[in-house]
């Protein structure tokens, strides 16, 4: 049994009603389809309200009973309520309702046009014109296949059964028109089928791309900061930036190699991921981007994807509370601690790798903040000279002196050791 339902769905098409099974891609379909439905809608009324009118003119010639009761009817009444219901389109309250509302004028017209045909006695050709209004239903009205087949039929019935009742007709006659009315429903209706099914189908198409998009865009925010991201998904094949002023941090845990050598590697992985977690949590907090690990060491920055100027002050806060969450994640019955080294200076960042991406941070000022790291201590974090007087207003500092750092040489330093009293 179950093999038999799903030969009548694609995917969450149910292709004999032709509803998405999911309510939310149901209504996320009609929203989308909406305006186009309502531009549809009223350009199609309003072409048959004009066209009705001039039948009007052709009633005043053709008909011979009851003529101003039958141009009345087509063109007073017909040709306002088609146009009322065009105005309606136009209030919000009403266009989430376009299918009642189109349905809604396709049965009052039917109505009108059999009341047309009885009273005024109209020629038999006058049944044969119904054919037409049912073709403007399956054509031209997007009211969906299950509610356009349903009303054809219908309105159909009771408009043969209306004139069947009235007047007399010969078999030729009603064998014709008869012809006529199964004709025009039955391939109305399978036109509009294919066409409902095929634009439902395109729809769920481009519902499934949009979301592997979505997917793909998450998985790259993942790895990658969002403009970043939004700029490879926009199509972006090379990104490499020019950074006038950003702010680098290294951060790598002292001691760690004894660590892997006295613990269990599991226990190293999952203190690892705790600390990292916290680091990465901090981050997103302070507006700073994590950039990458190695082993031990974590890299973030500041001020390479936005243009705000404190990006300086957002690494420092970040740095302060890094330290405490290397205390709060310290295995029982060891030293371990923390050190951490901020530099700010140009920079030039980009993404490499083809398979993998990677997006990383280049120049003398990301090295220069990776030495200032390796050179520390412990639960310390060391900036330059020019970082320490360029933010007194914000950190307290304390001189170590000048220090010979590896392939810089002669450097003055400062620890920064929290953030500055305020008056």
């Amino acid at each position: 049994m179950a093999d038999d339902t799903n030969d009548r769905r694609i995917g969450v098409l149910d292709t004999l009603r032709l509803r998405f099974t999911e309510p939310r891609l149901e209504a996320a379909y009609r929203t989308s389809h909406l305006p186009g439905d309502l531009k549809q809608t009223r350009i199609a009324i309003a072409v048959g309200a004009l066209l009705n009118a001039n039948f009007a003119v052709i009633d005043a010639y053709v008909l011979t009973v009851n003529v101003g009761t039958a141009v009345l009817l087509r063109a007073g009444v017909a040709t306002a309520i088609l146009f009322a219901l065009v105005i309606l389109t136009f209030v919000p309250s009403i266009q989430p309702r376009l299918r009642l509302l189109a349905t809604t004028g396709f049965v009052a017209y039917t109505m009108i046009y059999a009341g047309l045909t009885i009273v005024s006695d109209a020629p038999d050709i006058y049944l044969a014109g119904y054919a037409i209004v049912l073709f403007v239903l399956y054509v031209f009205l997007p009211v969906g296949f299950v509610t356009a087949s349903t009303a054809g039929w219908l309105c159909t019935i009771g408009f043969a059964l209306a004139i069947l009742l009235t007047r007399p007709l010969s078999l030729d006659v009603v064998s014709i028109v008869g012809v006529q009315y199964l004709t025009a429903n039955a391939v109305g209706m399978f036109a509009l089928y294919w066409m409902d099914r095929f634009r439902r189908q395109d729809f769920l198409n481009l519902d499934r791309i949009d979301s592997e998009r979505r997917r793909h865009h998450a998985l790259l925010t993942r790895v990658l900061p969002e403009s970043i991201a939004d700029r490879l998904s926009g199509g972006q094949t090379q990104i490499v930036d020019t950074v006038a002023d950003a702010t680098i941090l290294f951060a790598d845990v002292v001691d760690f190699t004894g660590l892997t050598a006295n613990c269990p590697s599991k226990d190293v992985v999952e203190f690892l991921d705790r600390l990292f977690a916290d680091f990465d949590a901090l981050a997103e907090q302070h507006g700073v981007e994590k950039i990458k690990t190695i082993g031990d060491s974590y890299m973030a920055a500041a001020g390479l994807t936005d243009s705000t100027g404190n990006h300086a002050v957002r690494a420092g806060r970040l740095a302060l509370d890094m330290l405490v969450a290397a205390d709060r994640n310290r295995p029982d019955g060891t030293m371990l601690g923390v050190r951490i080294g901020l530099n700010s200076g140009p920079v030039v960042a980009g993404v490499i790798g083809g398979k993998r991406f990677l997006y990383d941070v280049w120049g003398e000022t990301v090295n220069l903040a990776q030495r200032l790291e390796a050179h520390g201590d412990g639960g310390c974090i060391q900036v330059t000279e020019d970082f320490a007087r360029a933010h007194a207003e914000a950190f307290s500092f304390q001189s170590i002196g000048t220090v010979d750092l590896k392939g810089t040489g002669p450097t003055n330093v400062w620890r920064l050791t929290g953030t500055a009293e305020t008056p």
